[in-house]
């Protein structure tokens, strides 16, 4: 197999990897602009979906040193200057490339060998967060209907579906798994998850990731189904702390929640037990002036060691809680006039990056550095806010909408800490 040309768009994942969501669809991975086309594991199947046209093209692409859009966003966070998720997995798996590209033919056909596995087996959630949707939370499905209704709008009946299927993954194809996530959906809350991996064979060989919400953990049967496994590292979603917190992840319970991380935190402690986690925020207009404060409040309660425990993604849709489209939008907590929202976001981030160092001691080797994930998140977001973007002369209307119709359906009201939030809708 010839190696890829001068351009270097290799990515491992299409190569060994399988990400799989509720409807059946698949991405090339969790960060992919779209879904591979015209692929559906329910009507096609594992094998047929995973070679279809538009996966073999993909690969065929990497190896002739081609941009495929659906890899776009790394592609343009490359060209930004940001580390990408492409240039992350092709470094840490740079030894599998050579024996990647001699098991794929020249059309892009491969074999399905998985070494890594993102799962989306169901949108069955517990809660309904300000920024998700019926599409990943089946606790979404009523308030979106009535939304919708009162809107005047239509043909959302596709959203409104719990949609679940079971991981049956042929045990050929996952006898080499090193790696396994899941999400959904709330995992913790599924069955689907516990009938997947307590069929796994090889658990010692296997890190288990789970993306949770951390709201339902059940503290009696949560040693004995996980120890088993190499390790159990979970990615605990967290948006904010206390009415924050309870604001944007509708349905939560502060004092619930910290009990169950103060669970975890005893148990990682165990040596009977491999068990890792980190906090996990998902940066919106509703948390972007309160995020580092929430990193603070972990760190002071020692709930994780570090800033490298604490990461983040942020918000690209809905739009109208994307930071990036508050640009020009010129309201501080006070209604006074002051810079632009993503401006002051930016330059708050910035001086944030400036305590964080950029490398970190390698927990695996003692004489190599590593990236921190913490600094890598900053800066992304920062090039992302910095991007040319043209904000949606929608967002302010949408977001009163949204707020608003919240507010009456859930009957809450916005913390006092979010004021600025009511500057904008008024």
């Amino acid at each position: 197999m010839e190696d890829t040309k001068s351009k270097d768009t290799f990515c491992p994942f299409p190569f060994m990897h399988l990400n799989m969501w509720m409807d059946g669809r698949l991405k090339p991975c969790c960060v992919a602009k779209d879904y591979i086309p015209d692929v559906n594991i329910f009507e096609d199947g594992l094998e047929k979906s995973y070679n279809s046209k538009g996966y073999k093209q993909l690969r065929v692409d990497m190896m002739n040193g081609k941009e495929n859009k659906l890899c776009s966003g790394c592609y343009d966070s490359e060209k930004n200057g940001a580390y990408s998720y492409r240039k992350e997995l092709s470094d840490r798996y740079s030894d599998l490339k050579e024996g990647l590209l001699e098991k794929t033919k020249s059309d892009g056909e491969t074999k399905l060998e998985f070494q890594h596995l993102d799962l989306r087996p169901s949108n069955i959630c517990n809660l309904k967060c300000r920024t998700c949707s019926p599409e990943y939370s089946t606790n979404w499905i009523a308030e979106h209907k009535d939304y919708v209704k009162k809107s005047g709008w239509t043909n959302f009946d596709g959203m409104h579906k719990t949609k679940t299927f079971e991981l049956d993954i042929k045990s050929e194809y996952i006898e080499n798994v090193k790696h396994i996530y899941i999400a959904g959906g709330e995992p913790l809350y599924m069955k689907q998850m516990y009938n997947f991996i307590d069929g796994l064979e090889n658990k010692e060989n296997i890190g288990l990731f789970i993306n949770t919400n951390l709201t339902v953990i059940n503290k009696d049967t949560f040693f004995d189904r996980f120890k088993d496994f190499k390790l159990v590292h979970l990615h605990i979603s967290c948006d904010g702390v206390g009415e924050i917190g309870e604001f944007i992840r509708t349905n939560v319970k502060w004092d619930e929640f910290e009990d169950n991380l103060k669970f975890v935190k005893e148990l990682r402690e165990n040596p009977e037990i491999n068990l890792a986690y980190n906090i996990q925020a998902t940066v919106s207009i509703l948390n972007c002036y309160h995020i580092f404060d929430m990193m603070r409040y972990m760190l002071d309660r020692e709930y994780i060691y570090g800033d490298v425990d604490f990461t983040f993604n942020w918000v690209e849709g809905p739009y109208w809680y994307n930071v990036k489209n508050f640009n020009g939008i010129n309201l501080n907590s006070e209604g006074e006039m002051t810079d632009d929202i993503t401006s002051e976001i930016i330059e708050l981030f910035k001086k944030e990056r400036e305590g964080i160092p950029e490398l970190i001691q390698n927990p695996l080797y003692e004489d190599e550095m590593m990236k921190n994930p913490l600094w890598d998140d900053v800066t992304n977001f920062i090039v992302n806010l910095e991007s040319k973007h043209w904000p949606n002369p929608k967002t302010l209307d949408m977001l009163r909408a949204n707020i608003n119709h919240g507010l009456r359906y859930n009957k809450t009201k916005l913390p006092k800490e979010l004021e600025y939030i009511k500057d904008l809708i008024k």
